[in-house]
C-alpha cells in the first residue's frame, strides 16, 4: 500500500471565527492512519474537533497547536495516530480561532495520513 496525504484547507478571515468541516475522505485511500496540522501561524488556543464517520477523533475544546508541525520537527513525530476506515468515509467537526491582538487572515491545514491499495 502507498501512503497518502488527504488535505482540509481552511481559509481564516476573521477572529474569533468558527468554520465547519464536512468533507468525505478520499474513496481511493483504504485507511486513515494519523492526522496532524500546519498554518501560516500560531494557533494558540485555537481549537478543533474532529469525527470520522461520527467516531470522534478530536474532541471539543481540542487545543490545534498539539497537532501542529514546527521548524526542525518531522510531521511524523506529532502526528497522531489513528486506524479509522476511509473509502469515502464522512469527515466533521470544527475549527475556532482564538486570536490574540490584532488579527490578520491566515490558513490552516488539517493532514489526514492515509494508505492507498
Amino acid at each position: 500500500m502507498k501512503n497518502k496525504l488527504q488535505i482540509i484547507t481552511l481559509n481564516i478571515t476573521a477572529a474569533a471565527q468558527v468554520i465547519k468541516i464536512d468533507t468525505e475522505t478520499n474513496i481511493k485511500h483504504k485507511e486513515v492512519e494519523g492526522i496532524f496540522i500546519s498554518s501560516t501561524r500560531d494557533l494558540w488556543d485555537s481549537e478543533i474537533k474532529l469525527s470520522i464517520d461520527d467516531e470522534e477523533i478530536l474532541c471539543p475544546q481540542f487545543e490545534a497547536r498539539l497537532l501542529t508541525t514546527t521548524t526542525g520537527l518531522a510531521y511524523k513525530d506529532v502526528a497522531m495516530p489513528l486506524l479509522e476506515k476511509a473509502k469515502g468515509s464522512k469527515v466533521k467537526g470544527e475549527y475556532i480561532d482564538a486570536t490574540h491582538g490584532p488579527f490578520s487572515p491566515y490558513k490552516v491545514k488539517i493532514y489526514l495520513m492515509t494508505k492507498q491499495e
